[in-house]
This record gives C-alpha cells, sequence and structure tokens, in this order.
C-alpha cells in the first residue's frame, strides 16, 4: 500500500500493535484499566460492582493463562475471542523486577518451577553437569542466583570459579538450544566442551604473560620410557580441527612428529571436528596410534587438556557424542599397559601447539622421523 500514512501492510502492522499491547500486559498487568475499557465499549451503563477492574484479575495467578471462566462472564463471545487471542508468557513477572524471573515448568527436568537457583543449582541435568566438570557444588541457602554465584566466589579458587561460569553459561546455552531446537547436550557432553572453551580462552589469553621463574618446560622420564607430547586446534567457523603430535627420550631428543588435520569426510566416527575438547581428544588418539604403529612400549603421554585427562581415566559409561572416541582410547590403554595418560601446562606443550596450528593451515598429513621439521627446532630445544 502506496501513500497515506506509509504503512505497507496493514494487516502486520495491527498484528504489531497487537504484540505491543500484549507485552504490556505481561510486563505490567495493571497497566490497562478494566473499568475504562468497558466504558469503551458499553459508554451508556456503568460497570457492576463486581466487575474486574484489572487486567490481572482476568489472568489464573497459577497458570499464568487467561482465566476463561471469568471471561465468560464478564465479555461477549467476540470480546473474550479477542481477548484469548492476545498471548500471555509463561514467565513469571513481578512489579519491582522487570527482567526473566523463570518459566512454570523446567525444561530440563520438567521441575513446577524453573528459575535462576533451580536451573543452576538444583536441577538434575545441571548437577550432573557440575559433578562432570569435576567442582563441587556446595550447599547454597540462598533465593537469588545472583547471591549464588558471590557465595561460589568466595569457596571457589579464581580459576575454579573462571570454569564455574563458563558451565553456567553451557547450562543456559543448552537449556535455550533444549526451549527452541527441542535438543540438549548430555551433561558430559555439556561439561566437555565448557571446560575445553575455558582452555581454549585460556591458552588464548595467557601467552607470553607466564612469568619466567614459574614456566614448567618438562618433567623427567625413566631411562627406557618416551613421552609423547600431543594437542589440538579448532577453528570455529569452519569446524575444523587440527592435531599435532611429537615424541621425544629421556634426553628430549627428538624421535618423530606428525600433524593432521580434521575436516568434513576424515574422521569415521564424527565427520566434523565439533569443538576444543574434540580435537584434543582426537589428537591424543593420533598419538596412541602412532606410537602403537611404531611399537614403543612405554609411553607417557601428556596433554594440556586437563578435562581429556579426568575423562580417559574414569571407567564410568560415557553417554556423550564423544563416548565412542573416549572408549576407543580406553582401550588403547587397556591393550597396552604401559601407556599412561598426564596433564602437562601449556608451556611444555610448545612443540605439539605449533605443529597443531600449522595442521590447521595443510590439508596433507605429515609425519617426520629423526629429523625434526625446522618451524618447531626453536620451540623448545628440541634436537635431532
Amino acid at each position: 500500500m502506496e501513500g497515506g500514512m506509509g504503512f505497507k501492510n496493514l494487516n502486520w502492522f495491527n498484528h504489531a500493535m497487537l504484540a505491543k499491547k500484549g507485552w504490556r500486559i505481561m510486563k505490567n498487568p495493571n497497566s490497562l484499566n478494566i473499568a475504562r475499557l468497558y466504558k469503551a465499549v458499553c459508554p451508556s451503563s456503568p460497570p457492576p460492582r463486581d466487575a474486574p477492574t484489572e487486567v490481572v484479575e482476568l489472568i489464573d495467578p497459577y497458570t499464568m493463562k487467561w482465566d476463561v471462566e471469568k471471561l465468560n462472564q464478564w465479555f461477549t463471545s467476540t470480546d473474550r475471542d479477542l481477548i484469548l487471542s492476545i498471548p500471555l508468557s509463561h514467565r513469571a513477572w513481578n512489579d519491582n523486577y522487570t527482567g526473566y524471573i523463570g518459566y512454570m515448568t523446567c525444561l530440563m527436568c520438567d521441575n513446577d518451577v524453573e528459575n535462576g537457583v533451580h536451573l543452576f543449582t538444583q536441577c538434575p541435568y545441571t548437577r550432573e553437569v557440575w559433578e562432570a566438570a569435576n567442582i563441587s557444588l556446595p550447599t547454597l541457602a540462598i533465593s537469588d542466583l545472583k547471591d549464588g554465584l558471590l557465595e561460589l566466589s568466595r569457596v571457589l579458587n579464581k580459576e575454579q570459579f573462571a570454569q564455574a561460569l563458563m558451565l553456567t553459561w553451557s547450562m543456559w546455552t543448552n537449556r535455550n538450544s533444549q526451549l527452541w531446537e527441542g535438543k540438549k547436550h548430555h551433561p558430559t557432553e555439556a561439561a566437555l566442551l565448557a571446560m575445553s572453551w575455558f582452555n581454549e580462552f585460556s591458552k588464548a589469553n595467557d601467552k607470553g604473560t607466564t612469568p619466567r621463574a614459574q614456566r614448567k618446560e618438562w618433567s623427567t622420564l625413566a631411562d627406557d620410557w618416551l613421552k609423547c607430547n600431543s594437542d589440538g586446534s579448532f577453528l570455529a567457523s569452519c569446524n575444523r580441527g587440527g592435531s599435532g603430535v611429537v615424541f621425544r627420550d629421556t634426553t628430549r631428543a627428538f624421535k618423530v612428529a606428525a600433524m593432521r588435520q580434521f575436516d568434513q569426510g576424515t574422521v569415521v566416527l564424527c565427520r566434523r571436528c565439533k569443538s576444543p575438547f574434540h580435537a584434543e581428544l582426537l589428537a591424543v588418539h593420533e598419538g596412541m596410534k602412532l606410537a602403537q604403529s611404531m611399537n614403543y612400549v612405554k609411553v607417557e603421554f601428556e596433554t594440556d587438556c586437563m578435562m581429556l585427562v579426568q575423562a580417559l581415566n574414569q571407567d564410568t559409561i560415557d553417554c556423550s557424542i564423544m563416548g565412542f572416541l573416549l572408549e576407543d582410547v580406553r582401550e588403547l590403554m587397556r591393550a597396552n599397559s604401559h601407556y599412561k595418560i598426564m596433564y602437562a601446562p601449556r608451556e611444555a606443550n610448545k612443540i605439539a601447539d605449533k605443529l597443531a596450528s600449522q595442521a590447521l593451515c595443510t590439508t596433507d598429513s605429515q609425519v617426520w622421523f629423526v629429523i625434526a621439521p625446522e618451524f618447531i627446532k626453536d620451540a623448545n630445544e628440541c634436537t635431532r
């Protein structure tokens, strides 16, 4: 429609006005006076004394839906149907708080009430997430999520509290995924993803900031052991991952290294690399397969992903999408009794990190024997 007041589509404009009025009612149920509405509809007669005077009186306080019985009592069928066409939120609101309090039913566990305290500290789903992340959640006698976070900041150390914040973000993301897409991650998967994001964030922000006196670069080995450092890299924009592994002996002499890119069609169990944690897991898997092919018997595998070490050292059944690959790595460890998985700080994993980063730049898998490639020689005094 051209000209006039400039409304291109009157139908959609009317919908917008109705939505605006509905939003106003949801935010402030007392905002519309029923007496004024009644006077506009029936100007010749005043409303009865017992007639509702506020919109909130037409809403069932328990179900947060229109009270159909009252609508039938006080309105014509036409007006009743118009009122019923105004959607009411399932959210609960009060006069002093203009933000979100919660859905009447928890989307993660079907509890009668979902609020911040329940969702993040009491819901069975989220408590499994806390447990999978190996963070002991203290008993919190709180009524407000903000108070709960303040209490956590007092009882957890700085790193644990940062991990807790990442976990709450992961829980909220999964809750919204359940709302809009009807799906959510398994609690173990949600925890693993959150911790891998935290590790990547820490890795990106800690480079070059660690005091030299505090850096740890190498732990000694027994004479007949080898060490394999592994690392994963990940590009979220294209779901592309890379792995880097390097084997050295007790003198830190180079033995073998490999790097590989994981993209669509190159991973059997998961067609795409799905997360930083997935890349770290694939890197350890690559390292163990390479050690097996080289007939290395005693190997200490190191990764800078603590969550991965914890996951691999657990014997419980993992139902997440990483469960099959985790079990594959555990099976390799069971078949080779002298394979050990250990945690190493990032400063002790610089060579594997360079290999994994380089893997993202090439589609070719590469392996080097005896002589280390030039681009990693200066990473950690890697010798020939």
